[in-house]
């Protein structure tokens, strides 16, 4: 095929891409791999091009799907530029939050319920800092204790993948829209014009749900395809290598290892204790070995071989303590982080999101979910809030 041709998909989608996107499609499609307009709703093997929060090139977040829109409700106020520093107690009901404001220190009253909303991360810290937690960890971090749930902060879950970074040959990617600092001033031009080019798409153009091997009975992991090349092996780098290139990214679904997140002070400003716990179960590090493999056996198939070498990691990470050491010292987060307020019969809250050990407070976020969702939690975590919404809304509200 003559350089600066896309190749055809066949029976993937067709979308305005990048010639390597749908040199990818193709290649996947040629290892057996079913192509879709939408990745959802199958339980096998299959590729389409990702599906974005974007409307007219912008990004759609939630705020601005829901909350904006529900601003214009009389019984809703809302405070902006305000740091929760803890839930105020009576005994063990929650009546309030204490905030820093730019005017200072302020208390909000909760005639009914406080729901915490502060995410995986902050969610279990702000109820350790407001004496709900483990006896033990509140006390190293002098807290006083209000109610024990020895759960708060455990469970952390978290994909964990790598990146290979590879050139391509004869065929346009588009670093060079991001390489030079006219071109990034083109493709910004671009963009403010038209909304389009490489900034109004997401990180990730097209993905796939793979097995990592055909022992296993359906798909175990996903595969992220960016038509950019960075420089650095866990694909943060901000700025794309000099020709063109691209990433290929992968994680393994459902991770069985645990960390934790813990206070070590009462305030806000101490740092938090992180153990990320990746890679702490066999079952872990045999999927990441060999999704890890599966997908260098895709990159070494036409016909991307034909049109891509790998430049990161390279030969030298091939055997299974190098791909994990590999996967450990450069992998990436997938920012998908779950379970540290989660549910269950000894999580921290139960079925109805109330917190145990507390009356009227609740968690409606990601930290509930006990397992990881086989794929991105933002849509996960709507559900959690209008499921929320709903039990307090039906009669499931604290008496």
């Amino acid at each position: 095929m003559p350089p600066g041709r896309c190749w055809p998909t066949g029976s993937a989608p067709t979308r305005p891409a990048a010639c390597s996107c749908e040199l990818w499609i193709r290649t996947l499609v040629q290892q057996g791999i079913s192509a879709f307009e939408d990745l959802n709703g199958s339980g096998h093997e299959r590729v389409a091009y990702a599906p974005l929060s974007v409307a007219g090139g912008t990004r759609m977040s939630a705020a601005r799907a829901y909350l904006h829109r529900a601003t214009r409700r009389p019984n809703l106020r809302l405070e902006l530029h305000c740091e929760v520093r803890r839930i105020i107690f009576d005994g063990t009901t929650a009546t309030g939050v204490e905030v820093m404001t730019p005017d200072g220190e302020a208390r909000f009253t909760a005639r009914r319920e406080v729901i915490v909303c502060a995410g995986t991360m902050e969610s279990p810290l702000l109820l350790e800092r407001s004496g709900v937690g483990d006896p033990d960890v509140l006390a190293a971090g002098g807290v006083p204790m209000v109610a024990a749930n020895p759960a708060v902060g455990e469970n952390l879950r978290q994909h964990r993948g790598a990146v290979f970074a590879l050139r391509l040959r004869g065929v346009p990617g588009r670093n060079r829209e991001l390489v030079t600092p006219a071109a990034r001033l083109r493709t910004t031009a671009r963009y403010l014009l038209r909304r389009s080019g490489a900034l109004a798409h997401g990180g990730t153009t097209v993905l796939a749900v793979l097995r990592s091997s055909p022992a296993v009975a359906g798909p175990d992991m996903e595969v992220l395809f960016t038509p950019v090349s960075v420089s650095g092996h866990d694909g943060t780098s901000a700025g794309a290598d000099a020709g063109d290139g691209v990433t290929v990214g992968f994680y393994p679904h459902a991770p069985t290892s645990t960390g934790s997140i813990h206070l070590t002070g009462p305030s806000a400003h101490h740092p938090p204790r992180l153990v990320p716990g990746y890679l702490s179960t066999g079952h872990d590090r045999d999927l990441t070995v060999a999704a890890f493999r599966r997908v260098r056996q895709i990159l070494e198939a036409d016909p991307f071989a034909s049109a891509a070498s790998e430049t990161a990691p390279g030969p030298q990470v091939s055997d299974d303590d190098s791909v994990l050491r590999y996967v450990l010292e450069h992998g990436f987060a997938g920012n998908h982080q779950v379970g540290t307020c989660a549910l269950g019969p000894e999580g921290a809250v139960d079925d109805d999101l109330r917190v145990r050990g507390t009356q009227r407070l609740r968690v409606a976020d990601a930290s509930v979910m006990p397992t990881l969702t086989t794929g991105n939690t933002v849509a996960p975590s709507m559900a959690i809030g209008w499921i929320a919404g709903d039990l307090i809304r039906h009669g499931k509200a604290v008496a």
